[in-house]
């Protein structure tokens, strides 16, 4: 025999209540999940974005990182050639300036200090062999160059300079003394040296036309010393000599020379 249940109305309402609200449950966890993989999508794909983005703007600093490098390099390189240039210039105004401290700027000659300082570290050596002293005047210069002018007067010293440039060894040193003296000294010369080079002075000369048939001459007058090996002398003594020679010279007319050596009992006079 066959017994059904029955159940009130009340309890299946409250079944099918149940059921629906598992059924909702289910779908909003359903929803859920889709939402949390679209966000997943979303967010994964702003990281990838963001990711781009950092690279790109990496990139774009490196770009004007290395363009801004590469500026400077070259700024640089300009500044350090600039610097060179001016060293140089420096420099080439630095030898400038000595070399006008320490030359003539007419006949280019080392001046009168120039040459006063070489004649002492000479003398402070000892050399083993003489040592050569001669002051050169110009006779009739003065007078040449009150007659013609100072301008051709310059052009006569230089004349005459460069040919007692000419004159002397490759060594010596020819300066101008005063204002128509020239200084030379002879490193490591001898006797015989000294005079051959005082003959050779004294044939220099240089003639101008100074008014129709007349004519002026610029000779040279030497006084010439030899420093020995085992001369005590020093510069001032041994220039004082040269110009007591150059005024016996003057005295008897010009055009010539006169010797002395130094450091040994005197010896005897040369005369050309």
């Amino acid at each position: 025999m066959t017994h059904e249940v029955h159940r009130p109305p009340a309890v299946w309402i409250l079944v099918v209540l149940t059921v629906c609200l598992q059924i909702d449950a289910f779908a909003a966890n359903l929803r859920t999940v889709d939402f949390l993989d679209a966000a997943k999508d979303r967010f994964v794909g702003d990281y990838r974005l963001q990711l781009l983005a950092v690279f790109l703007l990496f990139a774009a600093g490196f770009v004007l990182y290395r363009w801004q490098a590469g500026q400077l390099q070259r700024r640089i390189e300009e500044l350090e050639a600039k610097i060179k240039r001016l060293y140089r210039e420096v420099d080439d105004a630095k030898r400038e300036l000595e070399n006008e401290a320490r030359h003539d700027p007419l006949t280019q000659l080392p001046n009168r200090g120039t040459a006063l300082a070489y004649l002492k570290s000479q003398l402070e050596k000892k050399p083993d062999a003489g040592l050569g002293c001669i002051i050169v005047d110009l006779d009739n210069f003065k007078r040449a160059s009150y007659t013609l002018g100072h301008t051709k007067g310059d052009e006569i010293l230089c004349t005459m300079a460069a040919r007692i440039k000419e004159a002397v060894r490759d060594g010596d040193m020819v300066a101008r003394y005063g204002s128509d003296e020239f200084l030379l000294v002879l490193p490591a010369a001898s006797a015989i040296e000294l005079e051959i080079l005082a003959r050779r002075l004294a044939g220099l000369s240089h003639t101008e036309d100074s008014t129709p048939g007349w004519k002026i001459t610029v000779t040279t007058s030497s006084g010439c010393v030899l420093a020995l090996p085992d001369s005590q002398v020093n510069e001032t003594s041994l220039l004082a000599t040269a110009d007591a020679l150059l005024d016996e010279v003057r005295r008897q007319g010009g055009r010539g020379y006169r010797m002395q050596q130094v450091g040994e009992p005197k010896a005897a006079v040369a005369e050309s």
